[in-house]
């Protein structure tokens, strides 16, 4: 999937929504944080799924809690070596762990009580999930039945799939007003698939292959007129007739690559195109196919085409 290159290879101009800020002062207030910075996804159901950043720099000197509140799970991934927590859940104290290295993930659910003593530095995700949306997201996967996940709630737990696609997100954080829609989703969807299939038991059903033609055609249409990368992927799926997971799976099938590669591609064949037949400046085709600013264009462009756009365009012109 090579999501460590999904924000470098799809962003722009994505702005944080008002669901977004509302999720992001009640997980603030809950773990007594000045910011908790989130993203939001929705299932094709309505269901909402989130990935928030978790920073503190100083130990925390009372528990913070969470008493039953809502049929959802959250999964906290730390990438921090020597973490640190005791737990109390359903006003019991948890036996103490040593500290964690980088790449623990933890399962809090937020079905039952309880408080964390934070006794290190904290920096990390968490996913939010709630079960409806595991029930949506098995069910649009084409896999089992969703009855409950495995984990032990509160327990560390490493799992090196989870800190990769949690880490990915950090620079997706540094620049949030530059992170494509797509690619946030693509994330958010891909962690609740691992955590189904590896903490759940869920399989995959028989395989529904690729995308029909003119299901293939119609989403490249829509992904082409939308290089910023900001149309919902549900969005896109919708058009095809599919669930976001299932969309997704049968593009890749279909294309070689998932939707936000396909459309990095894209915007680079759109930008020799302009190159070749205009004199526009770098930074005006920067904004016109999508990327960030020039010096992110011109990174993304000389990755896949081997040099920068202005000696691109000087050897074609010649």
């Amino acid at each position: 999937m090579q999501i460590s290159q999904g924000l470098e290879e799809a962003t722009k101009s994505r702005r944080t929504t008002v669901d977004e800020e509302s999720f992001s002062r009640k997980m603030a207030a809950t773990l007594r944080l000045e910011q908790a910075q989130t993203f939001l996804s929705r299932t094709r159901a309505g269901s909402e799924i989130a990935v928030t950043r978790i920073r503190r720099n100083a130990v925390s000197e009372h528990p913070v809690g969470r008493e039953i509140d809502e049929d959802a799970l959250l999964v906290s991934v730390s990438f921090l070596e020597g973490y640190l927590r005791e737990f109390w859940l359903d006003g019991r104290p948890l036996p103490q762990t040593p500290p964690q290295p980088a790449g623990v993930i933890t399962l809090i659910d937020r079905r039952r009580s309880v408080a964390t003593l934070f006794k290190s530095a904290v920096h990390g995700v968490q996913f939010y999930f709630p079960c409806k949306a595991l029930h949506d997201i098995a069910d649009d996967s084409n896999l089992s039945a969703f009855e409950e996940i495995w984990l032990a709630p509160c327990k560390p737990v490493p799992d090196s799939t989870m800190h990769h696609l949690g880490s990915s997100l950090l620079p997706a954080f540094e620049r949030p007003e530059q992170v494509s829609r797509l690619f946030i989703e693509h994330v958010a969807f891909a962690a609740a698939g691992h955590l189904l299939q590896t903490y759940a038991g869920l399989r995959v059903r028989a395989s529904r292959g690729g995308l029909a033609p003119w299901q293939q055609k119609r989403a490249k249409e829509i992904l082409a007129a939308n290089l910023a990368g900001d149309l919902p992927l549900s969005d896109v799926a919708a058009e095809c007739r599919l669930s976001v997971s299932h969309f997704t799976r049968a593009f890749q099938r279909t294309t070689g690559l998932p939707p936000h590669q396909w459309l990095l591609r894209r915007r680079v064949e759109t930008a020799k195109t302009i190159l070749r037949d205009t004199t526009a400046p770098l930074a005006e085709i920067a904004l016109t196919c999508g990327f960030a600013d020039q010096s992110h264009f011109t990174r993304v462009f000389s990755r896949f085409a081997g040099q920068g756009p202005g000696a691109w365009r000087r050897g074609v012109q010649t």
